[in-house]
């Protein structure tokens, strides 16, 4: 019979959980042994988590699977369990997994069926994904639940929906207290707009909104995208460009950012760089690596990261 957490528990799981954030699944399932002799289920999902770090992801859903034959009432198990099988695409038995979680005593129902709408969305069900997150409920949740709403709507083509969830869930996360959890969301929601109204053929708004999404955060995927699409540059003659670049902001304060871009040359670069800053900050490339041929492809960033100031 597995026993209820104590405090020598609770720091074990701590400490493996602090492991699996530096990047150090060895120390994690380690840890994870230690618990599984004190007869704790959080053994399980911390084995899990450090299997699937080190790419055994069977012996991670092996571990799993032992759990919830452990410990059936734990619905986190269920869950962790039914993630695990969607990341290898077995689908049926992930929702079913997902359905022992929701009937587990204390579930909490709103993150089962935010990972469930999750599951529908990478199986390219937009369709259910957009009902099943109409049912996340929680106040912790309901932002980031309707952020992927107006993706799944924007998937499904019914753009003036996702719009409108877009606009609304925007004026809604504004009233709310900070965080960076709803920065996120924010310029995901943020970037839905944009998308939708780029559909909707209104490329001066898809622009603001775009604009909008990155200055909240800088590297926000289908903002990028919309500013790509605008631009609508391609050329046989384009790269894959892995690039580094350093920067001054408006005020003197520098900065390196790496980015991921389709350009000719490093100049193009340095240009697409230059429109997802301030105006007025100065900008030079470090380094900048041909990677790949792709002619015809659009120009623009796809990925940028900031990864130092001064």
């Amino acid at each position: 019979m597995l026993r209820p957490m104590d405090s020598q528990a609770q720091q074990l799981m701590h400490e493996a959980y602090a492991a699996l954030d530096r990047g150090q699944p060895d120390r994690a399932l380690q840890i994870a042994g230690e618990l599984k002799q004190m007869r704790h289920s959080s053994s399980f999902d911390i084995q899990a988590e450090s299997l699937a770090a080190l790419g055994r992801w069977d012996d991670a859903i092996a571990a799993l699977e032992e759990g919830v034959r452990a410990a059936p009432d734990v619905w986190l198990l269920w869950q962790s369990l039914a993630n695990l099988y969607v990341q290898r695409d077995r689908y049926p038995e992930a929702h079913a997994a997902y359905g022992r979680a929701l009937v587990a005593p204390k579930a909490d129902k709103s993150a089962v069926h935010f990972n469930r709408a999750l599951a529908y969305a990478r199986a390219r069900n937009f369709e259910e994904a957009s009902h099943v997150l109409d049912l996340v409920t929680d106040d912790a949740l309901r932002i980031r639940a309707r952020s992927f709403k107006a993706a799944a709507l924007n998937d499904l083509g019914r753009h003036e929906d996702a719009e409108e969830v877009a606009r609304q869930t925007i004026e809604e996360a504004l009233a709310l207290p900070p965080s960076a959890e709803l920065q996120e969301d924010r310029a995901r929601l943020h970037g839905q707009l944009a998308r939708a109204l780029f559909a909707l053929h209104d490329r001066d708004g898809a622009a603001t909104e775009a604009a909008r999404a990155l200055d909240i955060h800088k590297s926000e995927p289908t903002a990028l995208f919309v500013v790509r699409a605008l631009r609508d540059a391609r050329s046989a003659g384009a790269f894959h460009f892995q690039a580094r670049l350093r920067g001054t902001w408006p005020g003197g304060r520098r900065f390196e950012v790496a980015c991921d871009a389709v350009a000719e040359t490093a100049e193009e670069i340095l240009e697409y760089c230059l429109a997802l800053e301030p105006p007025g900050t100065e900008l030079e490339i470090l380094t900048s690596s041909p990677m790949q041929p792709r002619p015809n492809v659009p120009k623009g960033i796809y990925g940028i990261s900031e990864i130092g100031f001064k």
